[in-house]
């Protein structure tokens, strides 16, 4: 369990596969121009080499301090903007979880391991939002 709220009606449960679901859907929002990866720029598990979100093993989320914290890696297509797309994507998720769980204390992590073109272009940028 990542998040408990205390309500009049009872106690709501918040999983971390719930705040992984929402990542990821703010990530297919790109059509491909953005893509999940390890840490190594690899997409990782057989699920995710066939196009499916294998988000367990590619977003982190923690609670720290109360305050939910996401890590991720990504691959960007070439032609992208590096600022406009790690800008919406954080943008994006921390709309989605503050409607969703209700907390604004978001701390979101995105590191852009590589630009894909006709082959991956290693890099290390590292934008928090």
């Amino acid at each position: 369990m990542l998040y408990k709220i205390q309500t009049e009606l009872g106690d709501i449960a918040i999983e971390k596969s719930v705040v992984r679901k929402i990542v990821a859907e703010c990530i297919a929002e790109f059509d491909g121009k953005v893509i999940l990866t390890n840490h190594k720029g690899q997409r990782g598990s057989i699920a995710s080499k066939i196009g499916a979100i294998d988000e367990n093993s590619q977003i982190i989320v923690t609670n720290k301090n109360d305050e939910i914290e996401i890590k991720l890696n990504i691959v960007i297509k070439f032609g992208t903007s590096i600022s406009l797309v790690t800008d919406k994507i954080i943008n994006d998720i921390k709309k989605s979880v503050k409607e969703i769980v209700g907390k604004e204390d978001v701390n979101i992590t995105i590191i852009v391991v590589g630009i894909m073109g006709k082959k991956l272009t290693k890099r290390n940028i590292e934008v928090t939002g």
